[in-house]
């Protein structure tokens, strides 16, 4: 930490004062005996952070001297590397090369999309909603309420399928049904006058389930048996099963069809520049290299 401390107030003691005139050219702003920061420099190291990064650094004068403290560390012992041939090592040679690589196989594609001409898919968005409406339609949910009558055996069953019958008859012909959940139900639901909340299929016993999805409008009942008991059931929402307006989806499906049109432009492209087959592996002397390798590293490791 101190020597960090030391650093920065080395830092801001060597940034020069800028004239109106300095703004626009590139000048000097820290100095050491081997490694120089200029405006120029510091500019490419902020247009390369995140912009969440940068606009810290941009606006908060500390943010910004760790970046220059960061860029002048990192010179600094790039420069002493240097000076003690570190260079020169094969490992480290080796380890340059493979960075160099990486970046500019991951540019090489990244440059060809930026370049790449794209349709505006406005005709192939439309032409895709309209072939694949199950893509754009909510699945179907409903909302119901139900009077649960529990019946641990089958001796219980009759008597409570009796009881169950009569309580559907009773809402049939114009009683509460959150009345009468709110008194004969056995779960929790009979707080909340039976309702189930919201839900769609694969959520509750299929046999209730069923009969749920079954109901051909809001206000319709029924009594369905389940392993828990007797439901009657009332429901009392439906939605979904409607294709959302294509102006909602269109952005989404211009994105997909977008991303699929690089992909295919770009795998078509790199198949021409790299095409399949148009390297020569010499087997044999690989397999040589290979077993001698393997007596190298095996005997090391």
């Amino acid at each position: 930490m101190r020597v960090v401390l030391m650093l920065t107030f080395f830092l801001l003691s060597v940034v020069p004062v800028l004239t109106a005139a300095d703004y626009g050219r590139d000048v000097p702003l820290v100095s050491g005996e081997s490694v120089e920061i200029s405006s120029g420099d510091l500019r490419m190291e902020l247009e390369l952070l995140s912009a969440r990064d940068r606009a810290r650094a941009l606006e908060d004068r500390r943010q910004l001297d760790r970046v220059v403290n960061r860029m002048f560390l990192r010179r600094q012992l790039a420069a002493l590397a240097e000076e003690k041939g570190y260079l020169d090592d094969a490992e480290v040679q080796a380890r340059l090369r493979l960075q160099r690589e990486q970046y500019l196989s991951n540019l090489v594609p990244q440059r060809f999309l930026d370049e790449l001409e794209m349709p505006a898919f406005e005709e192939e968005a439309r032409a895709h909603y309209e072939a694949h409406p199950g893509e754009f339609t909510p699945a179907e949910t409903v909302r119901a309420r139900h009077i649960l009558l529990k019946a641990a055996d089958d001796a219980a069953r009759e008597r409570r399928r009796a009881e169950a019958e009569s309580l559907l008859a009773r809402i049939r012909d114009g009683e509460s049904f959150g009345e009468l959940a709110a008194e004969y139900s056995e779960d929790g639901t009979r707080f909340m006058a039976g309702d189930l909340g919201s839900f769609g299929r694969g959520q509750m016993v299929q046999e209730f389930e069923e009969a749920v999805f079954a109901l051909a409008e809001p206000g319709a009942t029924d009594l369905v048996e389940s392993r828990f008991g007797f439901h009657v059931v009332q429901l009392l929402e439906r939605a979904g099963a409607v294709p959302r307006p294509f102006e909602e989806v269109q952005a989404s499906i211009v994105e997909r069809l977008s991303r699929e049109y690089q992909q295919d432009r770009l795998s078509a492209w790199l198949r021409e520049v790299a095409p399949p087959g148009s390297t020569h592996v010499d087997e044999g002397a690989l397999d040589a290299q290979l077993q001698a390798w393997r007596d190298e590293f095996l005997a090391n490791d």
